[in-house]
Formats: C-alpha cells, sequence, structure tokens
C-alpha cells in the first residue's frame, strides 16, 4: 500500500517515464529494423551489382559418361561447400577449336541453343547440318548466312555445318556469359565463335569429348548477410571437393570467377556499413540513460522530505529501495509494452531472412524495461546514502561533474583517434575478417556528450556573468532569473544535457544525410564516367556516333537533353596474375587518309584474286567501322555508316594474295595511299588470321606502347611509375603500354586496377595486331544540367544496369513528362545513337546505366540517423517538461516570497521562462555548433565506409542538409517555447493563489 501510495502522489512523474521507456523502446526498435533491412539489403545489392564474372563461379571439365551422375555431384559439392546458400546453375557444353578447313583459323562449336541470346539474321538451327554463328565471328571469317562452314572434327572428320543465322548475347552481363570472352566478342584470341548448333546434332558429329560449363551464381533475393562467409569460403574450396570426385572430374577441373572475392569485399562493406548504423544507436542509448538517469534524480529530489521522514521513522535503506523498485516495475514494463507495440507498428517490412520487428521489439522492451528499473533503485539508494551522510557528501556532486567532463574527454580522444586511424568504424580482426570497432562506433557519442558536459560546465560562470552585468541595470528580473539560474546548474542539468544532444544529433544526421548524397553521387559518376552510359555491345558498335551527334540539331543524335557524347571501348584484360579493366576513350586522331563527307567511295579488285573485302573507318572519336565491301569480288562501293561523318581511311582488309596496295576513288579521283603497307604476320602479333591481307598506313612499323593512365591500385600492385612500360593481354592480344601518369581511379569503372588509353591509338593498334579488332561499345553522354539535377540521388529506385526501352525508329526525342526523365532521355539517345552508328538498329535490348541511381545502400543507415534524431527529440523535450514541472512544484514556497516582496506575476513567470529558455537556448547553440565541428571531423570517415566504391575513388567533403538541421534545432526550439509557455501559466496562476506563513522549524 505504501508504494501505491506514493506512486499515487507522484503519477504526473511516472507518466512521464513511462512515455520516456515507450520513445526509448519504440525508437530502438525501428532503428534496429532499419539497420538489420539496411545490411541484408547491402548484401544483396553488392552481388546484384557486381559484374557477371565477379558474381558467379565457372566450373568446366569435360563430360562423363554419366551426366546425371555429374550433375548430382556438382549439386552434393555446391550443397557442401556451400551450406544453406541458394544457388542457380546454368549447363552448356563445347567443343575443342575446331580447325577451318583448307584455312589457319578455328571455330569453337557450342552443342545447344544459348539462354540468353538474340537473333541478329536468320534463325536458330533446328536441322543437324545447320549452325547459328556468333555475329562478330561471322564478320571476321566473312560468313554470311547461308554459307557452308567447313570444319574439321578433333577426329579428322570433315564436317560442313550451314550457317542459317547469326546471334549475339542480349546482355555480356547476364550471368549467362560470366568471363564467356568468345560469346561477347566473337573471339578470344585463340578461336572464333561459338557456332550454335542443335545439341543433339552435335553430340558425335565433331568427334572427342566437349567440355561442359557450370554457371553457379547466389539467388540475390534470398541472400541474407551471414551467407557471405560461406560464399567467400565456399568459393576456395569448391575446386578441390570437385577434383577428388571421380564422378565430376573428367581429366581436370577447373574452378573461376571471382564470387568468393566479391562475397568478401561485399562482407567488408556491409560491416562497416552496419557499424555506421550503430552510430546513431550508440548515441541513443547514452540519451536514453542520460534521461533516464536525470528523471531519476527529479523524482528521488522531489522526495527528499519523504525519504528523511521515513528514514526518522525506523525505515531501512534496503525497504526504500525495495518500494522505489516495486514502484518503477510495473511503469517501465507498461511503457515498454507500448513502446514495442509501436515499434512493430512502425517498422516497414523487413526483408525475408531478417529478424522479426516482434523478436526486435520484445527484446529492446525487457532491457529498457531493466535499465529504467535499475536506474531508479540506484538513485534512490544514493539518495538514502546522501540522506544519512547528511552534509557531508553535498559538494560530491560538482566534484563528480568536474570528474565526468575529464572522463568523457579522455573517452572522447580515444575513441576520435581510434576512427580516425582506422579511416572507418570497423576493425580487421586475428582471423582477418571485418568487424565492428566500438571505440570507433563511439566517437561520435562521446563527442556530442563532451560538448553537452562542457556546455553544462559553462552555464554557472555565463549565468553569473549576465548578472553582474544586468545589475547594473535599472531591471531586476533579469538579475534574478541570471542569480537563479547561476545558483541551480544541477536543477537544470537535464534540459541542458539533453538539449544539448538532440541539437548535436540533428547536426551529425544533417551531415550523414548531405555528405552521403554528395559522395554516393561523386561515386556513382566516378563509376558511370558521364551522366549516362549506354551500352549498345561489340555487335552494334558506336563508330559514327560523335561525328553523326555534332551535326545534328537539338543535341547529339538529335535527342534533346544530351549535350555532348563520346564513344568508349572497354574490355577486360589481365597483367599476369592481375585482373586489369582496359578503357579506351578520347579524341586522339588516327593515321589515315579523310574521306570527303557525302562523296561515293570505290574499292577497286585486283585482278586474278577473288574473295571478301573490307575497308575500316575511323570516326572523329577514333571508333573503327568495318564496312564489308562488294559481293566476295574485292571491289564495289563503300557504304558509308553515316554520310555526314568526317571518316578518316584507316585500314583495307583485301583477300590473301594481293600483293598490290588497296586502290580507292572518290568522285574519279584516287586517294592517296603513300606509305601505306601490308601488315606482316598479322597471327604472329597475337591475333588469328583468316585469308586475308590487310594495308594500313606504316603497317610495316613496329607495334609501340600506348601511353597509359593507370590507377593507383594497379601502379602498387605492379609497381609501375610514370614511364615504365608493361604488357597487357587483352582478349587474347598483347597491348603493350607506358605509364604516362598514375591517378587515384580511372573514372568509368568499378575495377580499382584499371588503365586507359587514347581510343584512337588503341583502335590502330588492334588492326596492326588482331583480324577482328574490338569495337567501342558504349556511348558516354553528358545529359542538361536540368535533367542531372533530378536524377533522384536521394532515391533507391535500381534503374542501374536496366533494360531501357528503345525509343521508336525516327523518333528523335523524348516528349511529355518523359521529356525531363533522364532514363528516358538516355533510352532515346541510345536508340538514336545505334542509328547513327555502323550497324543499324541494335540485335538486342540496350543497357542504360545512369549515374547517381540505383539502390542506394546508405538511404536506410541515413533513415536510422532521422530516426533517432526524431527519438532523441522527443526524449530532450520529454526531460525538459518533467524538469519544469519538477521545479514548480519544489518552487512553490519562492514565489510566495517573491510576491511578498513586490515582484508581480507576471515578472515571475517572465523570470521563470527566462531561466529555462536561457539555458536550453545556449545549450541549443552548444550543441549545434558541437555537431558541425563533429560532422567535419568524423562524418568523412562514416561516410566512406557508408559508399562502396568512394574509398581510394572520390574525396569525401563533408557537407550538411540545412533542412534536416532545421528541422530537428527547430522542433527543440518549439518544444522549449511550448513547456516555457506553461511555466509561464502555472507560476502566474501560483502567484496569483499565493499567501505567505511562517516557516516553522
Amino acid at each position: 500500500m505504501i508504494a501505491l501510495d506514493r506512486a499515487r502522489a507522484r503519477a504526473g512523474t511516472f507518466v512521464v517515464v513511462a512515455v520516456l521507456v515507450a520513445i526509448l523502446v519504440a525508437t530502438f526498435t525501428s532503428a534496429l529494423v532499419r539497420a538489420e533491412s539496411a545490411r541484408t539489403l547491402g548484401a544483396r545489392e553488392a552481388l546484384a551489382t557486381a559484374g557477371a564474372q565477379d558474381a558467379t563461379l565457372v566450373v568446366v571439365t569435360r563430360r562423363a559418361a554419366d551426366t546425371a551422375a555429374q550433375d548430382a555431384a556438382l549439386a552434393s559439392a555446391l550443397a557442401r561447400t556451400l551450406p544453406g546458400v541458394e544457388v542457380t546453375t546454368l549447363r552448356s557444353e563445347r567443343t575443342e577449336p575446331l580447325r577451318v578447313t583448307g584455312g589457319s583459323a578455328r571455330v569453337v562449336v557450342d552443342l545447344g541453343r544459348p539462354p540468353a541470346a538474340t537473333v541478329v539474321a536468320g534463325g536458330w538451327p533446328v536441322a543437324a547440318d545447320e549452325g547459328a554463328l556468333q555475329v562478330d565471328a561471322a564478320r571476321a571469317l566473312g560468313v554470311d548466312v547461308g554459307d557452308d562452314l567447313a570444319l574439321t572434327g578433333t577426329d579428322g572428320t570433315p564436317v560442313s555445318v550451314r550457317v542459317v543465322g547469326t546471334w549475339t548475347p542480349d546482355d555480356v552481363a547476364d550471368v549467362a556469359w560470366s568471363g564467356d570472352d568468345l560469346a561477347a566478342h566473337g573471339t578470344d584470341g585463340t578461336a572464333f565463335g561459338p557456332l550454335v548448333v542443335p545439341a543433339p546434332a552435335g553430340d558425335e558429329a565433331f568427334g572427342g569429348t566437349p567440355f561442359v560449363r557450370w554457371v553457379v551464381a547466389p539467388v540475390t533475393g534470398s541472400v541474407v548477410v551471414d551467407d557471405l562467409p560461406v560464399l567467400a569460403a565456399g568459393a576456395a574450396d569448391l575446386r578441390d571437393v570437385l577434383r577428388d570426385d571421380d564422378a565430376f572430374a573428367v581429366r581436370g577441373v577447373t574452378v573461376t570467377g571471382g564470387l568468393g572475392t566479391t562475397a568478401d569485399a561485399a562482407g567488408s562493406a556491409v560491416a562497416a556499413a552496419s557499424a555506421v548504423s550503430r552510430v546513431p544507436l550508440g548515441l541513443l542509448g547514452v540519451v536514453g540513460v542520460v534521461a533516464l538517469a536525470q528523471l531519476a534524480r527529479l523524482l528521488v529530489g522531489t522526495r527528499r522530505g519523504e525519504t528523511v521522514l521515513l528514514l526518522a521513522r525506523g525505515a531501512s535503506g534496503r525497504r526504500l529501495v525495495a518500494l522505489g523498485v516495486a514502484e518503477a516495475v510495473p511503469v517501465a514494463a507498461a511503457g515498454a509494452l507500448l513502446g514495442a507495440v509501436v515499434g512493430v507498428l512502425g517498422s516497414d517490412g523487413p526483408p525475408r531472412g531478417t529478424v522479426a520487428p516482434v523478436l526486435v521489439a520484445a527484446v529492446v522492451a525487457a532491457a529498457t524495461a531493466l535499465v529504467a528499473t535499475v536506474l531508479l533503485a540506484v538513485a534512490v539508494l544514493l539518495d538514502v546514502r546522501a540522506v544519512l551522510a547528511g552534509d557531508a557528501r553535498a559538494r560530491a556532486p560538482r566534484v563528480l561533474a568536474g570528474t565526468s567532463v575529464v572522463l568523457v574527454a579522455l573517452a572522447a580522444a580515444l575513441c576520435t583517434a581510434q576512427l580516425l586511424r582506422l579511416d572507418a568504424p570497423v576493425g580487421t580482426a586475428a582471423d582477418g575478417t571485418t568487424r565492428t570497432d566500438p571505440l570507433a562506433v563511439l566517437a561520435p557519442t562521446t563527442l556530442l556528450l563532451l560538448a553537452a558536459l562542457v556546455a553544462l560546465a559553462l552555464l554557472g560562470p555565463a549565468a553569473r556573468g549576465v548578472a553582474a552585468l544586468a545589475a547594473r541595470g535599472p531591471g531586476l528580473t533579469v538579475v534574478l532569473a541570471a542569480r537563479q539560474l547561476a545558483r541551480r546548474v544541477a536543477v537544470v542539468a537535464v534540459p541542458v544535457l539533453l538539449v544539448a544532444l538532440a541539437a548535436g544529433t540533428s547536426a551529425l544526421a544533417g551531415g550523414i544525410a548531405a555528405t552521403s548524397v554528395d559522395a554516393r553521387a561523386a561515386t556513382q559518376q566516378a563509376l558511370t564516367g558521364a551522366d549516362a552510359r549506354v551500352s549498345v555491345g561489340a555487335a552494334s558498335g558506336t563508330s559514327g556516333l560523335v561525328g553523326a551527334s555534332r551535326t545534328a540539331e537539338g543535341g547529339p543524335a538529335g535527342v534533346d537533353g544530351v549535350t555532348d557524347a563520346e564513344s568508349v571501348l572497354r574490355a577486360r584484360g589481365s597483367a599476369g596474375e592481375v585482373e586489369v579493366t582496359v578503357l579506351g576513350r578520347g579524341a586522339g586522331t588516327t593515321a589515315g587518309v579523310p574521306v570527303p563527307a557525302g562523296e561515293a567511295v570505290e574499292l577497286g579488285g585486283t585482278p586474278g584474286v577473288e574473295g571478301a573485302a573490307v575497308v575500316w573507318l575511323a570516326d572523329p572519336d577514333g571508333a573503327l567501322a568495318r564496312v564489308p565491301v562488294g559481293d566476295g569480288t574485292a571491289r564495289g562501293t563503300v557504304e558509308l555508316p553515316a554520310p555526314d561523318v568526317p571518316w578518316r581511311l584507316v585500314a583495307v582488309d583485301l583477300p590473301l594474295g594481293s600483293t598490290a596496295a588497296p586502290s580507292l576513288t572518290v568522285g574519279g579521283d584516287r586517294l592517296d595511299l603513300t606509305g601505306w603497307a601490308a601488315v606482316p604476320d598479322l597471327a604472329a602479333a597475337g591475333s588469328l588470321a583468316p585469308d586475308l591481307v590487310r594495308w594500313m598506313p606504316d603497317g610495316a612499323a613496329a607495334v609501340a606502347p600506348l601511353p597509359a593512365v593507370a590507377s593507383g591500385e594497379l601502379a602498387s600492385a605492379l609497381a609501375l611509375a610514370p614511364g615504365d612500360t608493361v604488357t597487357l593481354r587483352v582478349a587474347g592480344s598483347d597491348v603493350p603500354v607506358v605509364v604516362g601518369s598514375v591517378v587515384r581511379a580511372v573514372q568509368g569503372t568499378s575495377a580499382l586496377a584499371a588503365v586507359q588509353v587514347d581510343l584512337a591509338a588503341f583502335e590502330e593498334l588492334q588492326l596492326r595486331t588482331r583480324v577482328a579488332p574490338l569495337l567501342a561499345d558504349e556511348a558516354w553522354l553528358t545529359l542538361d544540367e536540368g535533367l542531372t539535377g533530378t536524377t533522384g540521388t536521394t532515391g533507391s529506385a535500381d534503374t542501374t544496369n536496366s533494360t531501357a526501352p528503345t525509343a521508336p525508329a525516327g523518333s528523335s526525342a523524348p516528349t511529355g513528362e518523359s521529356a525531363t526523365d533522364p532514363a528516358a532521355v538516355a533510352s532515346a539517345a541510345a536508340d538514336a545513337l545505334v542509328r547513327t552508328g555502323t550497324a543499324g538498329p541494335a540485335s538486342g535490348p540496350l543497357d542504360v546505366t545512369l549515374a547517381a541511381t540505383g539502390t542506394d545502400q546508405a538511404g536506410p543507415v541515413r533513415a536510422v540517423f532521422a530516426t533517432v534524431m526524431l527519438g532523441v527529440v522527443l526524449v530532450a523535450l520529454l526531460g525538459v517538461l518533467a524538469s519544469a514541472l519538477a521545479q514548480l512544484r519544489e518552487r512553490r514556497g519562492e514565489v510566495a516570497v517573491l510576491r511578498a516582496l513586490g515582484v508581480g506575476a507576471r515578472a515571475q513567470g517572465a523570470a521563470r521562462a527566462g531561466e529555462l529558455v536561457a539555458a536550453t537556448g545556449g545549450a541549443l547553440v552548444a550543441g549545434a555548433l558541437a555537431g558541425l565541428g563533429v560532422v567535419h571531423l568524423v562524418v568523412p570517415a562514416l561516410v566512406r565506409a557508408l559508399t562502396p566504391g568512394a574509398a581510394g575513388r572520390v574525396e569525401v567533403v563533408p557537407s550538411v542538409d540545412l533542412t534536416v538541421v532545421g528541422l530537428g534545432l527547430g522542433a527543440v526550439a518549439c518544444g522549449v517555447l511550448v513547456v516555457a509557455l506553461i511555466v509561464v501559466q502555472r507560476v502566474r496562476r501560483q502567484a496569483a493563489t499565493a499567501t505567505t506563513r511562517e516557516d516553522v522549524r
């Protein structure tokens, strides 16, 4: 009964405690669910956005006699090495390279129709003697639909295949083509193809035992964070497991692909993002403990008289602590239950495979209720001891306050130094895994707490200074308010600390919001290379792109909203064991003969020599255009792909046996090909040599290294410095490069090991070393500033690597609302650019990538910061209200005394409100300034951890979202003003009814 009566007497305070617990539980629950969702989505995004070769494993061996047992053996090995991870497998069969009868070329045959390919011309094979050839391979071999391709099987048996179609991959980035240069480019440097034949027909026709290729890819929609280390370890172990299984391995087995490396990197990235999301949770925990502790102090302070009386009547300290616990348990439990319900209802549905919000809410509710009960019990215990000790400990709070500042300062210095040393809130454990570093995570929290304690420590001296200045004037209100504030700093400790922390949290949330958005935009721009990137595929090429776009009305390719465009060639290569991405871009001049625009070009044949001829043109970007001439007679009219482009004639392929230089005429005048020569030993230079002779300027000259810009990662891996030379292996050919400069990262690729070379020089080198040069396969677009401003850098819609719809033939621009949509503009430009290129409309879907779009991995973390900011603001305002109400009760007698001295009700109300506004206003300003300092000190490190690809690629510059900061500070300021108005009204009412009486002691 005593506990119930005591609780009823302080019902208002206990209601505040319950509401505070509810706010903490609801905020923690919502923030934790969002953080867990961010971890899961981050893991899935890392795998989904990685290139096909980096997100898969490719297993290759010979076909076993029992294919069903072989497939079952692979499934069993995957179950053992990747337990619990859902994966898909794509199976295909491919022969050894088969020699073209009567020639030096070799062709690879795929047994069965590919799963992700589109016919360019003709159709898919049906009969046993039919086949469909990859379009680039068909062009390089000079094979058309309807031709017969004579091959020699591995056992020497001649095989004739009628080519009934040509095809191209729908998307070379699809997992089905993981690491398959042959399918992507038509050649891998050792053979052409693939030639697709019906599976049953090719089973026996080509002789030998074909290779079987399985592409293993995780189902990204079901991946959870715990799957990442399993994928990393399983990828390393799979080869050994398969090699020891006789039912699977036939004459050896290879396992390639970067899934293990990608999963390991994704685990590190997710761990870093998870660590950043713990920063606001730690801050919320500190604010919650401070608020609960201060409310507990207020409660026992208002009960000091009751405590003295009960102790005087024989009650023990243990009895009073037990009464306090009995009061706290139902209050904390009720608040925790309410907060759990609100937190669960307010949480978005988390991804499948994550912890259920109900479970999170239950754990958080139990923990928060326990902490609230313990803090209240400790406050009662300390109060009892203080009463029993009399005045001996009167100075203890002041001593403890000074000690707290020193201890928190030391903790802040240690935590901040750890964060800046690691440059992320994570560290590497002894086993090599990335784990959250608790000291680094607590850096922002300790810095903000230190700022709040310093503001509280300076409040007393500041108030005394104001009182001294005000005493010189005639007024009394300001003097009384300042002196009261100077004497009662401990009383306003609750609102000062909480308001300062709320202001600092608002500034931190605004800094994370703006800095992460800016860093993501800069990183995406660096990864994409331009505002938009269109991949048209090697089958189409982008030659003629820039020339046509610069002569078109309404912007490049006639599309409104596109201000510039350039052709880019992207290829994979290697330097020893180091994988290298090669980008060819730039507007260098290709050696060759200018072709007058709009003029007909005629190629004269060589007497007595028959066969296909090809003319190679280069546009102003250096992008090559392959133009077949004639119908097998090596003579005829050269059809310029885009008549208005200022083309340059850079090479001519003539049939084998042609000994004279090619003869080309324009308008009856012969082009001057002085200095042209045949390229000697084309095959010896690293490429295949079908029956042709290639003529080009200085054809007999030795291949010179290409000037290149190397990334810092590549330079470090190969110990390169400017002036050093290295030979890259690109699509089966050697490409020597000389390092001109080293940069932090090469723009336009996610690979840290990359080089950039001049496109024109690279294409010229390919003409000297490859029968089938790689074509520029990307168009980088610059959009109007108005469009780039609407790309939605804070959204989470995934448009990266999406298949964009193409505009109808003949259209030049998007219309209506789509005219302001970057995706629609880029899509229309993609269609128009392909139509102005050499290959006509694209044979498959176009791949359009927009900068600053795609899943925003930092978005959920920003949401966690925003959620915590809201919770901290509510907790601060609740603490201000509780403190103000407690002071109204404690200082009621003071109102009567001041009234007797002639201080009116209005003046007393203004003075009391002035105390509150002055204390919290100073704390608001101090906390906001401290928060901005924290943003500039530690936020760049947090954002680098939040933004995949930012580290080592872009400089993260701290910035602040003033809207977020303004909302937080404005909410606190408005809340304080409301509490001040309540105080004014209550003080006026007290002054109106106050009476004085003798204080009997």
